[in-house]
């Protein structure tokens, strides 16, 4: 995994910091962007594409840059998503207190 954007990351980490120290859960919901060819095939049909395990990778990955044990992330969305071509394969991460 990576991130960017450090300046607004440790902003992230102390807000998440607060929130957990109220006992608080967090929703975290993740739009993942493929590539369209990691989704369809040439002739439309759809490809396997395990997004289980990568909300899981997601959650560890978040767990590790926040400093924090993903035992808190205790709802959430996640959507597959048609990227506009491979330089622009990411994802788009929220995570809210509730």
């Amino acid at each position: 995994y990576s991130y960017k954007g450090e300046p607004a990351m440790s902003q992230f980490r102390r807000l998440i910091a607060e929130e957990l120290a109220k006992n608080t859960v967090l929703q975290v919901d993740a739009y993942f962007y493929f590539d369209r060819s990691r989704l369809f095939t040439k002739k439309g049909g759809l490809k396997r594409i395990d997004t289980s395990n990568c909300i899981k990778a997601l959650h560890v990955g978040l767990a590790t840059i926040l400093n924090v044990d993903d035992r808190f992330f205790w709802d959430g969305t996640f959507k597959k998503l048609a990227a506009d071509g491979p330089e622009h394969v990411y994802v788009n991460i929220s995570a809210r207190p509730i």
